[in-house]
């Protein structure tokens, strides 16, 4: 099975039906955009789990790299493991622009 870079469909999918979100790079730090990312989807009633793992190894559903996170070869491997993928973009930008 091969994954595939999200959609908007997708992407609009994820924001509204997934319900656990891991934050890779997850602290107190208030300044740091997994912290204000972290705020948002908790604002949205989601559940927000610090995360310093493989998400392929946990079974993840899907990869979402935060805004001018570009990684290429490793959005492959995700795609690779039948995995969803989402690259450089922002829940906060595009819940607004897909969902409300």
């Amino acid at each position: 099975m091969t994954g595939s870079l999200a959609t908007d469909d997708q992407i609009r999918d994820l924001l509204t039906d997934s319900r656990l979100w891991f934050v890779v790079g997850l602290g107190d730090n208030p300044g740091r955009p997994a912290y204000g990312m972290a705020r948002f989807l908790l604002d949205l009633g989601k559940t927000v789990v610090p995360f310093a793992d493989d998400a392929i190894d946990v079974g993840a559903a899907a990869v979402w790299f935060q805004l001018n996170v570009i990684d290429v070869d490793a959005a492959q491997r995700v795609m690779d493991s039948g995995m969803l993928m989402v690259m450089d973009r922002c829940p906060a930008i595009d819940y607004p622009r897909l969902v409300t």
